[in-house]
């Protein structure tokens, strides 16, 4: 095995977080072993490239940016901090916010052959039921379809 450096690693997630701003899903898929293995703690693992994908498409939040907090690099594995934020603004102020951790392992092909996620699952329900109570869910039906 090749000896893998930290930047390639950085390189490839600086590519991976811009494909996530954009719901770039092509671009994430050349960024995903064929045998890839992804998912998260509430809708499980997902194996293969497009098992992922679809995962990713069809769960993943829609407009709500996912922004990184910050990462750690050990080896092949990067492990990053995000928060994601729900669209509006709150009449008793703060955010509509949720944190959660997700790992990814990088294969000496360029690309990840295993991400997986730890969203704060309370977190995010206590942001949607404010989020949902000051009207936010009606206004953007999209973000979260399944929790309207």
């Amino acid at each position: 095995m090749a000896e893998i450096s930290r930047e390639q690693i950085e390189a490839l997630f600086g590519r991976w977080r811009v494909a996530i701003d954009h719901r770039d899903f092509s671009a994430m898929r050349d960024m995903l072993t064929p045998d890839a293995r992804g998912g998260n703690a509430v809708f499980g693992v997902f194996e293969g490239r497009e098992s992922v994908l679809g995962f990713a498409e069809s769960k993943w939040p829609k407009a709500v940016p996912n922004d990184s907090v910050w990462y750690a690099i050990d080896g092949s594995r990067l492990v990053n901090k995000w928060k994601e934020t729900l669209p509006g603004d709150s009449p008793s102020g703060g955010p509509y916010e949720y944190f959660g951790i997700s790992e990814f392992l990088y294969d000496e092909s360029d690309r990840w052959r295993f991400m997986y996620g730890l969203p704060d699952v309370p977190g995010l329900m206590r942001a949607h039921a404010r989020w949902k109570a000051d009207g936010f869910a009606a206004k953007y039906p999209d973000v979260y379809p399944e929790m309207a």
